[in-house]
């Protein structure tokens, strides 16, 4: 009976060993943060006398919210090098991912899937036709010419390196951005900025990306200190439990360029 036991160990462990290399378990919180002047957008005008003609397409763009400031839509995600990819790549979940195309918008503005999951467009406009077009770069690429009330299905069969734009060809105010990924690392914030990346690894150095539809991120502050990105990219360390990053300032210097000397000190610090 004894060496029955100690044989179910020896199985339960060489299971273990093969599959828990990496425990999950730890949460990483954040908050974004607008710091100066609510950001000024520029105005969508509407050149067509039919489409569209009765939605304020300019109603709820402001990404800042006015009383907390928070900013929405900051999109965050592990993004690994490729020799550190098969680390992070979960089984795949093949799950539906919907967008609805309606009052001449493309919702939500933020689409998150995994790669085996099926994405299914609903054009949901009964007086407009939309021509949209997904820049993929692993996947098939796609274009959909949807008249009113249609539906189409497309299988992602591929991760992306990088955010797909989803546009319409007819319409170019309508735009909204796809992100699929081989792993469930990603938060996305919502109106109070407040954003949280479930399940990673404790004790690790998480290569995570920084993405705004509004524009690149070149650089944040966190505890007062401003820091430039590589290409978006930032890694950080999450610790037992809950990492709480608290406030990350976001602000209108955040989307220029660093000066020559800021990228020197970026490369001091590689």
């Amino acid at each position: 009976m004894a060496k029955t036991v100690r044989f179910i160990a020896f199985l339960l462990s060489v299971v273990c060993f093969s599959s828990c290399r990496v425990g999950y378990a730890e949460d990483l919180r954040m908050r974004f943060v607008w710091s100066g002047s609510l950001p000024v957008l520029p105005r969508i005008e509407n050149p067509f006398e039919k489409d569209c003609e009765d939605v304020d397409l300019n109603a709820g763009r402001q990404f800042v919210d006015g009383a907390s400031k928070g900013v929405r839509d900051m999109v965050v995600y592990v993004a690994p090098s490729r020799r550190d990819r098969d680390r992070w790549r979960q089984p795949k979940r093949k799950q539906a991912v919907r967008i609805e195309v309606e009052d001449c918008r493309i919702k939500p503005r933020i689409v998150v899937a995994q790669a085996g999951d099926r994405l299914k467009i609903d054009q949901k406009d009964d007086a407009a036709i939309h021509s949209l077009n997904l820049g993929f770069v692993r996947n098939p690429p796609l274009g959909i010419y949807q008249p009113a009330d249609g539906e189409q299905t497309r299988e992602l069969t591929s991760p992306e390196p990088a955010a797909v734009l989803i546009g319409c060809n007819v319409h170019p105010w309508m735009k909204a951005y796809l992100f699929v990924l081989d792993h469930s690392f990603i938060g996305v914030s919502d109106a109070k900025g407040e954003l949280v990346i479930r399940g990673l690894p404790s004790k690790a150095s998480v290569p995570l990306r920084f993405f705004h539809p509004n524009g690149q991120i070149y650089s944040v502050r966190i505890g007062g200190e401003r820091k430039f990105l590589d290409r978006g990219r930032m890694p950080l360390p999450v610790n037992d439990g809950v990492t709480d990053l608290g406030d990350i300032v976001i602000d209108a210097r955040s989307f220029e360029p660093p000066k020559p000397e800021s990228e020197a000190s970026l490369n001091r610090q590689k």
